[in-house]
């Protein structure tokens, strides 16, 4: 990894440690991002909320889709991204348009990753997610407002990471689909209800001018 990608990720998560942010679901949602599509560079408990969160959240946590440090740095298609299991696209409160693919797709079951494709294939998963009810949650909590900003912060101006608002509306973006597949997974008998980490899944997002 890029030493500026892990000094961007450490910066954040630094912010994110000090005695007056508090942890909650939501922002661990968004850690658990970034340990996805860092490839193990978060630090282990960053790793351990994310399998804490899949108890409490009441639906496995079996990826969420993240930023991308890579494509924040670069502004680019990771290698992964140029054949992605799938994509989807969103507008953000600021007007710019995102697209998000995820892929780099590794499960014990094969028929999880063609399940996975079909499900972006053929459903707006964006359409079946509640993100006006995520958005509006994350924004009424401190911990998520000190994420956006440290983003915010370390995002040199990038397109889409640039106000808080569009921070918190990626993320709620982000989970709330992942919420979907995940459900979806747990309806075609994928997945139980109760299974914590299946799959490893990487997610990039591009906006704006970066955005093809």
């Amino acid at each position: 990894m890029d030493t500026t990608d892990q000094d961007e990720l450490d910066q954040v998560l630094r912010r994110l440690a000090s005695p007056t942010t508090q942890i909650t679901p939501a922002v661990e949602d968004e850690l658990a991002s970034m340990t996805i599509a860092t490839r193990g560079a978060a630090r282990p408990i960053v790793r351990k909320r994310a399998w804490r969160l899949s108890l409490t959240a009441g639906i496995p946590v079996v990826a969420v889709f993240g930023i991308g440090a890579a494509a924040m740095a670069t502004g680019l298609w990771e290698p992964w991204a140029q054949t992605p299991d799938g994509t989807f696209t969103y507008t953000l409160p600021s007007g710019m348009t995102c697209e998000q693919r995820v892929g780099d797709l590794h499960s014990e079951n094969p028929d999880i990753q063609r399940a996975v494709q079909e499900i972006f294939a053929t459903t707006d998963v964006v359409a079946e997610s509640d993100v006006a009810a995520r958005y509006e949650r994350l924004l009424t909590e401190d911990s998520a407002l000190e994420y956006a900003q440290a983003t915010v912060d370390n995002s040199s101006g990038l397109p889409g990471y640039s106000t808080i608002e569009d921070v918190i509306y990626g993320m709620a973006v982000r989970t709330a689909v992942n919420n979907t597949v995940n459900e979806e997974l747990v309806d075609r008998g994928l997945l139980q209800s109760d299974e914590q980490y299946s799959m490893s899944l990487r997610g990039q997002s591009l906006c704006g001018e970066d955005a093809p």
